[in-house]
C-alpha cells in the first residue's frame, strides 16, 4: 500500500482535501507512467466493507509495458 505525499500541503489539505488528493494522485500516476515500466494505469475507488466506493482510497491496477 502506498500513501500519497500530502504532508507538504499543511492547511490546504484541511480546507480542500479533494483538490489535494486529486493533485497528488495525478502526480503519482504521472510518476508511474513516465518511469517506462507501465503501459497503462487504471484507478478505481476502493470498495469498503459495506460495498460502497471510497472517496479517498483507490485501487491502482498496472499493465506492464509490452
Amino acid at each position: 500500500m502506498r500513501e500519497l505525499h500530502t504532508i507538504r500541503w499543511g492547511i490546504m489539505r484541511q480546507m480542500f482535501p479533494k483538490f489535494v488528493e486529486d493533485v497528488e494522485l495525478g502526480r503519482y500516476l504521472r510518476e508511474l507512467l513516465t518511469g517506462g515500466h507501465y503501459g497503462a494505469v487504471r484507478v478505481e475507488p476502493h470498495q469498503g466493507p459495506d460495498g460502497r466506493p471510497s472517496t479517498h482510497v483507490f485501487d491502482v491496477f498496472l499493465l506492464a509495458r509490452g
